[in-house]
């Protein structure tokens, strides 16, 4: 088996906790749209949002026409209302990545996230001390495409079997290891430690 070089981290869900169904009820209750015509416009939108394709405002022109929404979009962001009233740190896997860091791994962070929630982690110090930061808006890619996993092994200077990557949602898992990467569905701090020592690592 590689040395293992690299860890790479997902946000939400794992560094942080996933309030994604909060803010997709927040959006649906606020703007009067009903469940039928929600999930369709919300997931391309959020996709392109996520690729750096369109901008708030035009995310929301879209969404109200696409969804039929019967309320006006308020001049607060419902894409942020949400995620800072329920943001909580996932502390133990914060504790986590500074030791790999004080242990001489090489660490990142792979993110589908929009320019408003990367710049409130970014405010607030998560993106401090990683080696590399990837984040969809910014390379116009978005996990599981093994464009995004292979535009980050570039990045981090390693290969596939040189490197882990930690997210809590299978399909993204499933991207990585289709590349070649080690890649492990992440559950709770405990599991992830013991799969990072069944790779070998010192955790």
């Amino acid at each position: 088996m590689a040395t293992i070089k690299a860890i790479i981290f997902d946000v939400g869900g794992v560094l942080k906790n996933d309030n994604d169904q909060d803010i997709r009820r927040d959006v649906q209750e606020t703007l009067g749209i009903a469940p039928e015509h929600f999930a369709k416009p919300w997931e391309e939108l959020t996709d392109k949002l996520g690729r750096g394709l369109i901008d708030e405002p035009a995310f929301w022109q879209q969404l109200h026409t696409l969804a039929e929404a019967r309320n006006k979009v308020p001049k607060e962001s419902l894409l942020m209302r949400q995620y800072t009233k329920k943001y909580q740190l996932n502390e133990d896997i914060v504790a986590l990545v500074h030791r790999l860091q004080a242990a001489g791994y090489t660490t990142a962070i792979l993110s589908n996230t929009n320019s408003l929630h990367a710049d409130f982690n970014r405010a607030r110090g998560m993106f401090e001390g990683f080696d590399a930061i990837i984040l969809s808006h910014e390379v116009g890619l978005r996990k599981p495409s093994p464009e995004i996993f292979t535009y980050t092994l570039r990045k981090l200077g390693v290969a596939p079997e040189e490197a882990v990557f930690i997210d809590d949602m299978p399909e993204n898992v499933a991207g990585a290891a289709a590349v070649g990467i080690h890649a492990i569905n992440f559950q709770n701090a405990r599991q992830l430690t013991e799969e990072l020592e069944r790779l070998g690592l010192s955790v």
